[in-house]
């Protein structure tokens, strides 16, 4: 077919070779089957605020970050110039989201890149290789019913651990693929630890499943997921494989989250230290406690290789401590060991506190920027240094500082012991690792996995070599550092 002006450029670019034909269109975006090769995938082009029905409700853009403080006052002025950063912003949050997803092993089309409001993607197929079907199109025997409903509800679960609600699921925006049900259309995406409609908006989705595979299974109208999944995780207790029952009654004394609304807020803070794709969240007001969904998974391994590289006694310092449910996890584990937390962020050291609270061998958590010179206020010298998850969301200089003050305060013989993702030469790169540096970057460009041969060049500057390498789950390194 004659190409759209909306895709004449991707041709001109060489980003696409053809278009086939016209799949679909919906409320805010028509999509074309197109060529890339001997490729076939599909183009998803944006409508114009003006021509979509599904408005950028606030609910849905509360606490999106904006590029820079002139492009928020546009925004919120409601400028030429900030209507189209507003367009702009609704187009990028599907290219973010999906990134976030892949890297959390959602089912979503992969996608391959995003010029002038098109976003080109996988074309996601059925058995005999053509688009793949609406779950609304479809018709289910109860047990295909159960079957598809319980992967959904994995797939809602693994999105609520990347700390993402799509905010509008439905069986409108579920493709039935030949190896599973893929969820689409997410521009909509909300952050669940920074919006405070976000509860709601989990359990409308959760609850558009039950509906309609209820329609095909009867007994699926009595489950209740969605607010069993979101206890969980307002209380970090919520992972990709936690088992669910969907049954849920209320804790004496907290909210029911049956009715949840928008007046029930959350507190989530971001650290330099802290994976972009999770939350620190507060379940009560009242409680400082934090809590970080990929700590809790995390921590158990992290402590048995502690446990191998550490000597029976010693002072630890942990750079970056976050929520500090490492310090308050490792600590009982290692009672030789004075442990002394710090963190830029003054509510993370609360949190911290809090945590820690009658562990006499962990210290009152410090005040410290890694990026200070000499580390004021922290030990001369200690015997190990800690850093989990902050080379990789921060600056350069962030991993700089840390090689460098390593250096300074290591004793003889002692170890830094740092945790997160690394690019390996010589070994290919996981898609989820592809995935989450491609995300962080779009978050921050100074962001993103690094190189271990970079980093590894870094410490040699000090001082510093790898001495031992444990290889962790989701495709993380763990890696000891010495003299």
């Amino acid at each position: 077919m004659k190409a759209p002006a909306r895709l004449q450029p991707l041709i001109d670019e060489g980003l696409i070779d053809s278009v086939v034909r016209q799949l679909m269109s919906g409320k805010e975006a028509t999509v074309y089957v197109v060529r890339v090769g001997e490729d076939t995938r599909c183009a998803k082009v944006y409508k114009a605020a003006t021509q979509r029905s599904f408005r950028q409700a606030v609910d849905y853009t509360e606490n999106r970050k904006v590029k820079n403080s002139r492009q928020a006052r546009a925004m919120a002025k409601g400028s030429r110039y900030g209507r189209q950063a507003q367009e702009e912003a609704w187009q990028s949050a599907e290219v973010d989201a999906l990134y976030r997803l892949a890297a959390a092993g959602v089912r979503v089309p992969v996608p391959y890149n995003f010029h002038g409001g098109v976003l080109l993607m996988e074309l996601v197929a059925d058995a005999e290789g053509d688009a793949a079907p609406r779950l609304n199109d479809v018709v289910f025997t109860p047990e295909d019913a159960r079957r598809h409903h319980a992967a959904l509800v994995q797939q809602a679960v693994r999105m609520l651990c990347a700390s993402v609600v799509h905010g509008d699921l439905s069986e409108f925006n579920i493709l039935l693929a030949a190896d599973g049900p893929v969820i689409i259309d997410l521009p909509q995406a909300v952050d669940a630890a920074g919006n405070r409609h976000a509860p709601r908006m989990l359990l409308r989705d959760v609850g558009n499943l039950r509906h309609f595979f209820g329609r095909f299974a009867p007994e699926l109208r009595a489950t209740e997921y969605g607010p069993e999944m979101w206890s969980l995780y307002e209380r970090g207790l919520l992972t990709a494989d936690t088992p669910l029952s969907g049954r849920f009654e209320p804790v004496q004394g907290t909210v029911d989250l049956r009715g949840f609304d928008a007046r029930d807020r959350r507190r989530a803070r971001r650290r330099s230290g802290a994976p972009a794709t999770h939350g620190f969240l507060s379940m009560d007001t009242t409680d400082p406690r934090m809590t970080s969904p990929a700590c809790e998974r995390n921590r158990g391994p992290l402590l048995d290789v502690l446990l191998q590289l550490l000597p029976p006694q010693g002072l630890a310092l942990e750079i970056a401590c976050g929520t500090g449910q490492h310090a308050a996890h490792f600590a009982p584990a290692l009672p030789g060991w004075q442990w002394q937390p710090t963190d830029p962020q003054p509510e993370c050291l609360r949190s911290t506190a809090a945590w820690c609270a009658g562990l006499a061998n962990v210290r009152p958590p410090l005040l410290l920027d890694v990026t200070s010179p000499g580390w004021p206020g922290v030990p001369a010298q200690v015997d190990a240094l800690f850093c989990a998850n902050m080379i990789h969301i921060a600056p350069w200089a962030a991993c700089v500082a840390l090689m460098r003050e390593a250096g300074a305060h290591l004793a003889p013989g002692s170890q830094l012991i740092t945790y997160g993702p690394y690019f390996v030469d010589g070994e290919p790169p996981s898609p989820g690792n592809l995935a989450f540096d491609a995300d962080l970057q779009r978050r921050d460009p100074a962001w993103g996995v690094r190189r271990l041969a970079d980093v590894q060049a870094e410490a040699a500057r000090h001082g510093l070599r790898l001495l031992r390498r444990f290889d962790m789950p989701a495709h993380n390194l763990t890696l000891a550092w010495g003299r």
